[in-house]
C-alpha cells in the first residue's frame, strides 16, 4: 500500500458516538509505506486472507451484483 493510505486504517468521524462497538476491523498481508504504523485499537492482524463467501454468504456468485471478471 502506497503512503497515500493512512495507516491507521480508521478515523472515528463523531466523537462521543464512535459507534464502534460491532466493527471488524482486519487485514492480512499488507506491506509498503501505508501499511507500516500503529492501527486503531480495534483492529487486529488476520492469521489468513478471509474467504468472501464468509463476507458475501455461499451462492453469491449467481448475484446480479457480482461482476464475476473479479472473482479469480
Amino acid at each position: 500500500m502506497s503512503r497515500v493510505i493512512d495507516p491507521a486504517g480508521w478515523a472515528i468521524w463523531n466523537v462521543g458516538d464512535e459507534r464502534i462497538d460491532e466493527v471488524s476491523y482486519g487485514e492480512f498481508g499488507n506491506k509498503g509505506p501505508g501499511a507500516k504504523g500503529e492501527r486503531a485499537a480495534f483492529a487486529r492482524e488476520l492469521e489468513a486472507p478471509v474467504q468472501v463467501e464468509t463476507v458475501l454468504g455461499e451462492g453469491f456468485a449467481g448475484d446480479k451484483y457480482v461482476d464475476s471478471r473479479y472473482l479469480k
